[in-house]
């Protein structure tokens, strides 16, 4: 665990009226084998159900829940992580996505790396498991530990053996350097905004997420990190997830040919319209 003095670990959750999916998420961040850390609940809009899932789930949850809201004008998941950003304290960020369940030891991963390298880096995570529609179905709060963890769940890998689920093999966290090589674990060349981890401050410096970016924020983001010089430290079979089913991701190629363009462009390092709404930078 670590000391008072650390700096606060916060959790950015997105949400948008999923509040079934969101109360799983939630359910397995309460049973984190580390809690010193806090949540922020980034809803694009969510209707009153939502809010009141949040409200009693926060009464008795073991770590520190907030809300952040704002009005349904369309997809704007920009910049209601900006609005997060800005309100999380100075520390670690961790960027999780309401559709996804994580493994027991999530928040534990993100955090040793944080412990080990402290500053001007970015912890780029996968999504793992990708659950079926019918197995996502069968879900609740009751029953999803058992059905998802343990070290055989027999109905997650039938179905897996059925083609239905995807990656059922990166729900083993691998920590040995040596099977890390063999399996290129850490052969990572993107970021994926459903499980990522930084320090605030390498967020601050490149202006948060670009909210003249509609779909495709994660991406946009990676470049001006990267453009910046921050250590990119890509990782597979480490912080462990479990992506929820749901058929709304609709047609992705213009927005890959315009990531393509993006990351060819090395003097891309400022969103102009993003924590802060100016065209450069506050310290140029």
């Amino acid at each position: 665990m670590r000391s008072d003095n650390d700096e606060t670990v916060t959790v950015i959750c997105t949400t948008y009226n999923t509040p079934h999916f969101l109360e799983l998420v939630l359910a397995s961040f309460a049973k984190q084998t580390d809690l010193s850390f806090e949540i922020i609940i980034a809803d694009d809009g969510s209707t009153d159900e939502t809010k009141n899932l949040i409200t009693k789930t926060a009464a008795t949850f073991p770590v520190p829940i907030s809300h952040i809201w704002q009005e349904d004008n369309g997809f704007q998941k920009s910049v209601i992580l900006n609005k997060a950003i800005n309100a999380a304290k100075p520390g670690l960020l961790v960027f999780i996505d309401g559709d996804c369940i994580v493994a027991p030891d999530f928040i534990e991963d993100h955090v040793s790396l944080y412990r080990e390298q402290k500053k001007g880096y970015v912890l780029m995570g996968r999504k793992a498991v990708e659950l079926n529609h019918e197995l996502t179905e069968s879900l609740n709060v009751s029953n999803y530990e058992e059905r998802l963890f343990g070290l055989l769940p027999l109905g997650l890998f039938y179905s897996y053996l059925r083609g239905k689920t995807e990656k059922f093999f990166r729900r083993y966290s691998i920590k040995n350097r040596y099977l890390r090589k063999l399996l290129k674990a850490d052969n990572v060349t993107d970021l994926l905004g459903a499980n990522f981890s930084s320090p605030k401050d390498v967020i601050v410096s490149v202006n948060g997420f670009n909210e003249d970016v509609a779909r495709g924020q994660d991406g946009d983001i990676f470049v001006r990190i990267r453009n910046s010089g921050y250590k990119l430290i890509g990782m597979k079979y480490y912080a462990g997830m479990y992506h929820l089913y749901h058929d709304d991701r609709g047609d992705l190629t213009e927005r890959n040919r315009r990531q393509e363009e993006k990351l060819k462009d090395r003097e891309y390092k400022w969103a102009k319209k993003g924590l802060e709404k100016s065209a450069e930078r506050s310290d140029s």
